[in-house]
């Protein structure tokens, strides 16, 4: 286990990708942000959210350049939500010790989920960002994607009608379970409150409510018929982010060309929906006049 939110078996850190990144670092909303793609009328904007090591770790910031790229015009912007101060530490380092100093870390990142960065406290920081973006970028429909810890962000966010879509890569849903009052909740009770399509990708060893006929996808898709789960059962927990070179845990065959075929299952979700009318609001059902 990487982190308290992780499945037994996952990928655990790597250090910062050491290749050369297109997009730039700025300050919005009071928190600092890494940004890729169309700087000016962007066909759309994109949050991206981190799994519980930060942005800084494994490969978060390539594949903001890669879904920019992926996804033309669009504007794709990952928020630093820990402030330089991530869930779990990046143990990374080549030491035997990286296991051990993890373990001895869960306590704390358990807290650091329940309380420091739970949704009471990084919802609003959310919203606020979603607003201030939106203010600059009029019209424009907005998605968002995550991984692990952040695949649970945005499926959260999704409750809040900021998105038109919604991804998640091996997303981490029993973060809910971890919240304090009032804003824990099971799956498929985070199900019912998602307002948009949601398209979960998980790995082989992630909880079945986010593959195909599991709690969560059932109520999603149900309320959403463009959501849907497309299970990668050749890959562990954290391969999208921390697969390629694990010194914890090396991967097997392919992890590059799943991490190719993820991104572009993303993309192409948030194009379909891009070019998809509005739903409208339920009406609701006209009154019989009183006699």
């Amino acid at each position: 286990m990487a982190a308290p939110c992780c499945p037994s078996g996952s990928h655990g850190p790597l250090p910062a990708d050491s290749e050369m990144l297109r997009g730039w670092e700025q300050k919005e909303a009071d928190l600092d942000c890494y940004f890729s793609g169309q700087r000016e009328k962007p066909s759309m904007v994109i949050l991206a959210f981190s799994d519980v090591f930060g942005y800084y770790s494994g490969r978060h910031r390539r594949i903001c350049d890669q879904m920019a790229e992926a996804v033309p015009n669009s504007l794709v912007c990952m928020p630093d939500l820990f402030h330089g101060e991530p869930i779990c530490p990046d143990f990374a380092v080549s030491s035997s010790w990286a296991g051990l100093r993890l373990k001895l870390h869960m306590p704390k990142a358990a807290y650091r989920i329940r309380y420091r960065y739970g949704w009471g406290t990084i919802g609003p920081q959310i919203q606020k960002l979603a607003d201030s973006l939106k203010a600059l970028h009029a019209e424009v429909p907005m998605f968002g994607y995550g991984f692990c810890f952040g695949g649970w962000v945005v499926a959260k966010t999704s409750t809040t009608g900021v998105f038109k879509g919604a991804v998640g890569f091996h997303p981490s849903l029993l973060v809910g379970k971890l919240q304090c009052s009032p804003h824990g909740q099971n799956e498929v009770d985070l199900g019912k409150e998602v307002r948009c399509p949601q398209l979960m990708i998980p790995a082989s060893n992630d909880d079945k409510h986010v593959k195909p006929g599991g709690g969560f996808m059932s109520v999603v898709t149900e309320a959403h018929p463009a959501s849907k789960s497309v299970p990668y059962e050749n890959m562990v927990h954290g391969w999208m982010t921390r697969g390629a070179d694990d010194p914890m845990l090396p991967q097997k065959a392919g992890v590059e060309e799943s991490q190719a075929s993820a991104l572009k299952l993303a993309a192409d979700f948030f194009l379909q929906l891009a070019q998809a009318p509005a739903q409208e609001p339920a009406q609701e059902p006209a009154q019989e006049p009183s006699q």
